[in-house]
């Protein structure tokens, strides 16, 4: 029997490839009003195993629960992305740049903080 959490993925790797994934959902939600809620529910749904790969590692859990607070934080980060959806255009865009701003926003922290700290091979 196959172990269910034997992960076939680097933990970097993949916490990079989530972070983009919910940076092109909120990016395609930003762009078109229309799409906002679905957008958001699809970014929404990579949290749970983003919190579970960030298990094996305490280091990057602290950093991710500093910086992404209560968008991953139990119990909070399903009512957070679901405001989140659910605001004014307006009001989401200046939301979705807190998170997606190239040089300040929370995933850019994080893909950064990621970057440097690549396990040495």
């Amino acid at each position: 029997m196959t172990d269910v959490k034997a992960y076939h993925t680097d933990l970097h790797a993949c916490l990079l490839d989530l972070l983009n994934f919910i940076a092109e959902q909120i990016e395609r939600a930003a762009h078109d009003p229309v799409e906002q809620y679905v957008a958001v529910d699809s970014a929404r749904g990579v949290i749970p195993l983003m919190r579970s790969r960030l298990g094996e590692d305490d280091r990057l859990k602290t950093i991710f629960m500093l910086v992404f607070e209560q968008q991953v934080e139990e119990p909070w980060w399903r009512e957070w992305w679901d405001r989140f959806a659910k605001l004014e255009p307006q009001e989401f865009s200046k939301e979705a740049d807190k998170l997606i701003n190239g040089e300040t926003g929370s995933i850019a922290v994080l893909r950064q903080s990621l970057m440097q700290n690549q396990p040495r091979e």
